[in-house]
C-alpha cells in the first residue's frame, strides 16, 4: 500500500462482512475502538478516543462518519440507528489494498463483536478497558 491506512478506510472495511448494516452509533464506536486497541494502534491519535457516558468515544469518528455520508460512501438514518455502505463506498474500499493480516483481524473482530451482540460487546470493552468507563452511565446495565 502506497499511502497510510486511515480511519475512514477502517470504517468502510467494517462493512465487508457481507455488507451488513452496522446497528447504531454505540456499536460503531466500540468496534472502531477495538480496531484501535487490538488491530491498528496507529489510528489512536487520529481518532482520539476518550472516556464518555457510554465508554470510549471519538468525536473524530462522528466527523468521519458524517464526511463519508456527505461523500455518498455510507448512509444512515437520521437517528444513527443503522449504518450501511453504498455502492460508492464498496467501490472505494475494494480499491484499497489492506495487508492480509490486518484485513483478517478486522474480519475476526467484526464476526466476534456480532456474535457478542450489543451487551456482550459493551461488557468486553468495559472489562478489558476500564480506564475508558469511569464516566459511564450504563455500567449498571452491564452488571458493573
Amino acid at each position: 500500500m502506497s499511502s497510510e491506512i486511515t480511519a475512514k478506510d477502517f470504517v468502510l472495511l467494517l462493512y465487508l462482512d457481507n455488507q451488513k448494516p452496522i446497528k447504531g452509533n454505540l456499536f460503531f464506536q466500540k468496534e472502531m475502538f477495538l480496531i484501535v486497541e487490538e488491530v491498528y494502534p496507529e489510528l489512536r491519535k487520529e481518532l482520539g478516543f476518550y472516556p464518555h457516558n457510554h465508554g470510549p468515544y471519538s468525536d473524530n469518528l462522528v466527523n468521519i462518519l458524517n464526511n463519508l455520508k456527505d461523500n455518498n460512501f455510507i448512509d444512515y438514518d437520521s437517528e444513527g440507528n443503522e449504518y450501511s455502505i453504498t455502492k460508492e463506498g464498496i467501490k472505494y474500499i475494494e480499491s484499497i489494498k489492506f495487508p492480509e493480516d490486518i484485513a483478517n483481524k478486522v474480519k475476526n473482530l467484526k464476526v466476534g463483536s456480532n456474535r457478542l451482540g450489543y451487551k456482550g460487546l459493551l461488557r468486553y470493552v468495559y472489562f478489558n478497558y476500564p480506564r475508558y468507563t469511569p464516566n459511564s452511565k450504563i455500567k449498571e446495565l452491564l452488571g458493573g
